[in-house]
């Protein structure tokens, strides 16, 4: 076994998102390196999605990672998105998805946009087919001395996405309509 200095560049790269692969690397400086990357990708995942690291404990994001690494999802403020898309076609995890696991990935996919995006939207809405009354909100800061917020919203005239998940971007500070609706990028 190498240390990760000695690796072509697709084992290194591993080794910062599969623990497998971060397990198998002898002790080391890079092995170090290697374990806060991987913590870097696998907290930000993780922290935010409690009941769905209990829905399938660590494997459940390992193979997720594995799984967005062959679709080359984007590990952007979709990524609880991808989440989602990969949990219900996934086939030991599709079932077992709930209202409760749906709306804490919708949660923290727009809790990551309203602390990321630099664009000139002042919100995103996030909804989902299996549930169609309800849409997620991340809203930006409307001013210097307020903070962001995120908002779960009962809605009735506001069509599902075309796909399973699908968001959208308001220009403005309140919610008269839905934009048309964005899939998440495989």
């Amino acid at each position: 076994m190498h240390d990760i200095d000695e690796l072509a560049p697709e084992a290194a790269y591993d080794a910062f998102l599969s623990k497998v692969a971060w397990q198998a690397l002898p002790d080391g400086p890079g092995k170090s390196l290697a374990e806060v990357a991987l913590r870097g990708v696998l907290h930000p995942l993780l922290d935010p999605c409690v009941a769905i690291d209990r829905l399938g404990g660590g494997d459940i994001f390992e193979r997720f990672l594995a799984w967005a690494e062959e679709a080359r999802a984007s590990m952007g403020w979709q990524v609880h998105l991808s989440l989602i898309e990969w949990l219900a076609a996934d086939a030991v995890y599709r079932e077992r998805v709930t209202e409760e696991h749906l709306l804490e990935a919708m949660t923290a996919a727009a809790s990551r946009w309203a602390m990321l995006d630099r664009g000139p939207a002042c919100g995103v809405v996030i909804g989902c087919r299996r549930l169609p009354d309800k849409i997620v909100v991340g809203w930006k800061c409307r001013a210097p001395d307020e903070g962001k917020r995120i908002e779960i919203m009962t809605v009735s005239d506001v069509p599902a996405p075309s796909r399973l998940i699908g968001w959208s971007t308001t220009l403005r500070f309140d919610l008269d309509d839905v934009a048309p609706w964005s899939d998440v990028p495989p």
